[in-house]
């Protein structure tokens, strides 16, 4: 540093002081910083001694910038030198750095999910590394790798990291944490007619549905319904995902317009026998009037597979060249409408 040295004489004339600025200058003192840095990592060295200068001995290995970091270039040794000249004359300090390989983390094994509330286990192939969370509102992550649901719907990153001399490797692994399923029903059709099939919308998809009066609902195939009688019935939805089953009830309210009994559609009632059957059966439209009746015969996909037309109060013969399942028989007349479901046997 820098002091300023004062002399001081006094006689009977006065006092008198003379001053000299004095520097005190050093040489180079030890560099700081670790010996060793990863190709593509940089290191940080310092020396207490300001106003030096920073040089590599091979920058083909290591170089060093006028701040002293020193950035790792390829596999080898390097000697970083720091160099100072002062009034003392030019002095120098050195440090040999090792430049090699930064350490890989491996890769992380694992579920990409966990329930919130519950915990999954992660492992990583290289031991040593420690476990962090990059969102922890979501998802904790423990020293051994057990992960922990905080908060569901969202997507959190797990990082293992292993560390050497020569810098850091990072693995990273996603996981999302889930809920049990929220079912969220849409908007359920109005002035339904029996015998005619219905879907209600809802999420997530792949439920199983369930009524609980089949008489008065049928379900066909796991999203499709037909209403077969005017009264009010309560659906269950079911859904299933890792994290569990949620059910959710609807209510179905068939009084509604142009809804008539299936048996029973004002004076006119559907008759079929027998029923089962293997394909073959009798149809019966029973009217107080004799009347012409449109007769649509209709898979479980609503698929017409027979259509014919006969009158009311008389007996017809039916033959359906069909596979054993489920059918709706519909038929149509100048008073209403009318279905019946029946069933082929193997």
């Amino acid at each position: 540093g820098t002091a300023i040295i004062s002399y001081l004489f006094s006689n009977a004339c006065g006092s008198f002081v003379a001053s000299q600025t004095i520097t005190v200058d050093r040489a180079a003192s030890m560099i700081t910083g670790l010996d060793s840095v990863g190709v593509g990592f940089t290191r940080a060295l310092s020396d207490s001694v300001m106003g030096g200068t920073w040089s590599s001995s091979d920058t083909l290995f290591a170089t060093v910038d006028t701040m002293g970091v020193v950035t790792g270039v390829a596999v080898g040794t390097a000697t970083i030198t720091y160099t100072v000249t002062n009034i003392c004359g030019t002095s120098w300090a050195a440090k040999l750095i090792h430049v090699g390989i930064p350490p890989s983390a491996g890769g992380i094994t694992g579920h990409d999910s966990v329930c919130q509330g519950s915990t999954i286990t992660l492992a990583d192939t290289i031991s040593g590394g420690v476990w962090a969370s990059t969102n922890t509102v979501a998802a904790g992550v423990t020293a051994g790798g057990v992960v922990s649901g905080i908060v569901g719907g969202v997507l959190d990153t797990i990082t293992y990291t292993v560390t050497n001399g020569f810098g850091s490797g990072v693995a990273m692994h996603t996981v999302y944490v889930n809920t049990k399923p929220v079912i969220t029903f849409g908007a359920v059709p109005s002035n339904m007619i029996l015998g005619n099939m219905y879907t209600i919308p809802v999420t997530p998809a792949g439920g199983v549905w369930t009524s609980l009066t089949p008489a008065n609902i049928s379900f066909i195939g796991t999203t499709n319904f037909v209403p077969l009688k005017m009264l009010n019935t309560k659906l269950v939805y079911t859904a299933t995902n890792t994290c569990g089953t949620t059910s959710d009830t609807i209510l179905i309210k068939l009084a509604a317009a142009g809804v008539t009994n299936v048996n029973n559609a004002g004076d006119v009632a559907i008759d079929v026998y027998p029923n089962p059957n293997n394909g073959t059966f009798t149809l019966n439209i029973s009217s107080l009037i004799n009347e012409s009746a449109h007769v649509v015969v209709t898979n479980m996909l609503g698929k017409s597979v027979q259509e014919f037309d006969m009158t009311t109060n008389k007996v017809n013969n039916v033959s359906l060249t069909q596979p054993a399942g489920v059918y709706f028989v519909t038929a149509t007349t100048n008073h209403g409408r009318l279905s019946t479901k029946i069933t082929i046997a193997e």
